[in-house]
């Protein structure tokens, strides 16, 4: 190849690497609020002083031990399923906070789902509650403290086509700051 061609070229393959990282990130323009980030199962996400850590996401047969204790209600839907996310929530500031109450999980479709409440006797099921400092859900020794997904359980029911539509993500939305027209939010990345 004659050298002038060669150097057009490697200026094209050049111009293309530096235009990649750009385009690469042009799929979190669509994402709302501020501070955005997106984060795995096990690592803590931060929103307005209360940390979130997911220990394990997993599909729920309530026929069955354990899962029979986890949730005590009816069956899903034809098409349908159980999931429960299994979370820890701890205040990590020096004043009370309250920790969400709804989420929200979301497939790449757009497609929205939100938790069910549980009975506040269910002992296994996340009930947000105003927290003291450094005080964490599930309170340490209870029965979701010590049950053997580590959490208190949050339960979604999803179609059977959203285990198609991965990956998952939980949404994580803070309060709306009016001064500054936008809300800390953060997505975990379920993995399931």
């Amino acid at each position: 190849m004659p050298a002038s061609m060669a150097l057009p070229r490697v200026l094209l393959v050049v111009f293309l690497a530096a235009l990649a990282p750009l385009a690469l990130s042009g799929c979190e323009l669509g994402k709302k609020g501020a501070d955005h980030e997106e984060i795995r199962e096990g690592i803590d996400a931060e929103v307005d002083g209360v940390a979130y850590n997911i220990y394990i996401t997993r599909q729920l047969n309530i026929r069955q031990p354990p899962d029979e204790d986890f949730y005590q209600g009816p069956e899903p839907p034809p098409g349908f399923v159980y999931y429960g996310v299994f979370l820890k929530t701890c205040n990590i500031t020096d004043e009370n906070q309250m920790p969400i109450e709804r989420f929200i999980i979301e497939d790449t479709q757009g497609n929205e789902y939100f938790n069910r409440r549980l009975p506040e006797a269910n002992t296994f099921g996340y009930h947000a509650k105003e927290l003291a400092p450094q005080e964490c859900i599930p309170l340490p020794g209870s029965a979701g403290d010590f049950n053997p997904t580590g959490g208190a359980m949050l339960l979604f029911e999803l179609p059977v086509q959203a285990q198609q539509d991965r990956p998952l993500e939980l949404q994580l939305q803070g309060t709306y700051d009016l001064l500054k027209k936008e809300r800390t939010e953060k997505t975990i990345e379920l993995d399931i």
